[in-house]
């Protein structure tokens, strides 16, 4: 970094905020001035997509005063077109999974920030190009699209898309657990119960891919797996930044990306709280120690694996029929994360050589064509 040490943070978001919070806290001879952009009039205001949590050791548990839920099981349901449950598979997740409230926590973070001494400037949307030259470094902690990639039009498109309803109803049956549903559209959903009386809804998908009008096949889906008498009172969704934005740091911007806007976010589920924290405390440490350059290699140590096992599955739920996807999952469960990317690996190999095998035997056994 220059010889100035003045930040600028665009996005008080978890990642932005998180980022602050452990840069202040290292910072003991108060050598950085930093200020957290929040275009929003409140910290915690915006909030678009699904509010679970995903324990790692690196990230650790949350407040307990922003926890709404913690997660006894995981289940992973498989659908058929009629929305019925044609298999599932459960997942103890005691200790590692919580529903939290991203306005608490937020919130909760701001006010940590506060006292360690970073500026925090609501109601204003800034951008890279009109902050001032003085500035030795912007941290583009915005979410996705990234700030940096809407002014400079640079890294790969969201590869997914989260629309969620705020649900009202009876949700007692499935307290202390976290439902993801699969279709074989490439299409998913999720519930999420935030105690017995409310829960997140929603639903999502890969760009291109989803079969219909996403309000609608959210609809269908309520209609099936809703308790009765459910009232929506609030709707919300976003994109999911579940695309690696290679570089992470660009040094002629003075912006390095953190976070969804890093593309952090897993491939599979969506998960991004976890990476965002964990991402944040990365870069502040690469921060204080001089070593932005070796940001992304320490980002992809940490994630890497966890990443790209989320992209294998993706990729198999995006290609393979039900038993096969059925039968890899159920092979993986308890499984961590670098021993799963070459299972996957393995099965996907092992789909394109059949594809590719049955795609021969069909033009040997074609009629000869005439001129």
């Amino acid at each position: 970094m220059p010889d100035s040490k003045t930040i600028a943070v665009i996005g008080g978001s978890i990642a932005g905020l998180e980022f602050a919070r452990r840069l202040k806290e290292l910072d003991r001879e108060d050598r950085y001035e930093l200020t957290v952009y929040e275009e929003h009039d409140k910290v915690g205001d915006g909030v678009r997509c699904a509010e679970g949590w995903v324990y790692s050791p690196e990230s650790g548990r949350p407040p307990g005063e922003c926890v709404e839920m913690e997660v006894q099981e995981g289940i992973l349901r498989y659908l058929d077109d009629s929305y019925k449950v044609v298999h599932q598979l459960r997942t103890p997740l005691s200790g590692r999974a919580w529903v939290i409230s991203r306005r608490a926590y937020q919130s909760y973070l701001a006010e940590l920030c506060h006292d360690r001494g970073a500026r925090i400037k609501t109601g204003l949307r800034q951008t890279i190009h009109h902050l001032p030259s003085s500035v030795s470094l912007i941290v583009d902690a915005s979410g996705c699209p990234s700030q940096f990639q809407r002014e400079f039009e640079k890294g790969p498109r969201s590869a997914s898309v989260g629309f969620q309803h705020d649900v009202l109803g009876d949700f007692s049956g499935l307290c202390g657990r976290m439902i993801t549903d699969l279709t074989a559209h490439a299409f998913g959903f999720w519930i999420f119960p935030k105690g017995e009386k409310r829960a997140n809804v929603g639903i999502w998908w890969q760009e291109g891919v989803l079969v219909g009008h996403p309000r609608e096949r959210l609809r269908e889906y309520m209609e099936a797996h809703a308790p009765s008498g459910s009232r929506v009172f609030r709707s919300c969704g976003g994109f999911i930044g579940s695309e690696l934005q290679h570089p992470l740091y660009h040094r002629q911007a003075k912006t390095v990306l953190v976070g969804d806007a890093a593309g952090l976010a897993e491939p599979f589920s969506g998960e991004g709280i976890s990476s965002a924290i964990i991402s944040a405390r990365i870069l502040a440490d690469c921060v204080t120690t001089g070593s932005l350059e070796l940001y992304e290699l320490r980002v992809l140590a940490a994630l890497g694996p966890k990443l790209e096992a989320g992209r294998l599955t993706r990729s198999l739920w995006r290609t393979a029929p039900y038993g096969t996807l059925i039968s890899a999952m159920s092979s993986l469960q308890g499984m961590a994360a670098v021993d799963r990317i070459p299972h996957l690996e393995e099965r996907l190999r092992h789909l394109t050589s059949s594809a590719s095998g049955a795609r021969r035997r069909e033009a040997s056994q074609a009629p000869p064509s005439f001129p």
